[in-house]
Order: C-alpha cells, then sequence, then structure tokens
C-alpha cells in the first residue's frame, strides 16, 4: 500500500471514496437526510480545494484510491493541528488503511509542529480515533448539534 500526496487527477476518485465512506459507513449512526446533505457536498470541487489548503494524502491499493486524510491549520493557533477528510472505503476498513494514513499524517511536518491535533470524529468512527491516542476535548465525550465528537491528541 501507497501513502502518498494528493494530486488533482485524485478529486473524482477521493470524492467517489469519501461519498461511498459516509454513505455506507456512517448510515448505521446517523439519519440519511443530513449524511446524504454533508456527502452531496464532498465534490471532486471539494477534494481539490482540500488539497489546496491542506497536506492532503491518498491511500492507494493497486492503482486504486482506498483511504484520504488531511492535516492543516485549525484556527489561528499555530500551536494546533486540525485533521480532516479522514476516510476510508468501507471494504477496506479493518485492514489497516486508516492506521497508515494516520502514521502519515502525524509524521507530517504541520502535525509534527503542533502541540495539539484536533478533529471531529463520528460515531462510526470514535472507537478508530480513541484507539489511536485521541481523547474529548476538555473530557466532554457529548457529541455536538451535528452529532460529531470534538477530540484531541496531545504531542
Amino acid at each position: 500500500m501507497l501513502i502518498r500526496l494528493f494530486h488533482e487527477r485524485d478529486a473524482q476518485a477521493v470524492s467517489n471514496l469519501v461519498r461511498s465512506a459516509l454513505l455506507v459507513s456512517c448510515a448505521k449512526d446517523y439519519p440519511p437526510e443530513p449524511l446524504n446533505a454533508f456527502a452531496d457536498t464532498q465534490t471532486p470541487a471539494c477534494m481539490l480545494e482540500r488539497g489546496r489548503t491542506t497536506h492532503f494524502y491518498v491511500a492507494e491499493e493497486d492503482g486504486v484510491a482506498v483511504g484520504c486524510g488531511a492535516v492543516g491549520a485549525d484556527g489561528d493557533d499555530p500551536g494546533v493541528c486540525g485533521v480532516y477528510s479522514f476516510y476510508v472505503l468501507p471494504e477496506w476498513q479493518g485492514r489497516g488503511v486508516g492506521r497508515k494514513i494516520m502514521e502519515a499524517l502525524e509524521a507530517d511536518d504541520a502535525a509534527r509542529e503542533a502541540r495539539r491535533l484536533t478533529l471531529h470524529a463520528s460515531r462510526t468512527a470514535l472507537g478508530f480515533y480513541r484507539r489511536m491516542g485521541f481523547g474529548f476535548v476538555g473530557g466532554d465525550d457529548r457529541p455536538d448539534a451535528d452529532g460529531l465528537y470534538h477530540m484531541e491528541k496531545l504531542r
């Protein structure tokens, strides 16, 4: 498996994998209407923008994008780095793809220079992020209005 930086030519494939991960994996945890509305925003143009504004990585197996994740600025605090667009194709989940992407993200200069990594976790991915060493911001384990958990990992 190759973990590499996102290229513009990846936009459609990464958009498709994000939408698939959302609509298949998260369907058991979230109502269809808001989930579909969010999935509809994950267009190739959105992926191109993510690639321009973050360090965006793609996990590739035999030329197929099977996962993705990004790190970049989280607000105005240079000591905080956000994790964004972290998804793995449903049929590839549980095979170590997410762990490899997270290792690449944490090795990225943006993350290494930060004192804290932050992310918003779905109910679906909560256990994965806990296993990766993320805890709840301020110890608050309640989801926000969108059903997402605010998590952090101190460096």
